[in-house]
């Protein structure tokens, strides 16, 4: 998953148009780079580690799940997922 994490860079604002990948990587060219060293290292396609990146945080760096609220008040978030791959915290055990 280290690879997912380098697939974005440093901050990068998301795609003006993430349902069509080739204008995500005309707009992000260090994506596909990225994209095809993940499919070179790890068998994953291309189509597939962005169909997955797209369906999980829409190409959001810092992507989390919706919080519920109780009147005004913000209660916790249902799950520690965060990022691109919606990476969870590992449990203690």
């Amino acid at each position: 998953m280290a690879g997912l994490l380098a697939l974005g860079g440093c901050a990068t604002a998301p795609p003006r148009n993430s349902q069509n990948i080739c204008q995500v990587f005309d707009q992000y060219p260090g994506r596909y780079r990225d994209a095809r060293a993940i499919q070179k290292r790890w068998g994953i396609p291309v189509n597939v580690l962005m169909a997955f990146v797209r369906r999980e945080s829409d190409f959001r760096e810092k992507a989390k799940p919706a919080r519920p609220h109780f009147l005004f008040i913000p209660l916790p978030r249902r799950s520690s997922a965060y990022g691109y791959a919606q990476a969870q915290r590992p449990v203690a055990a």
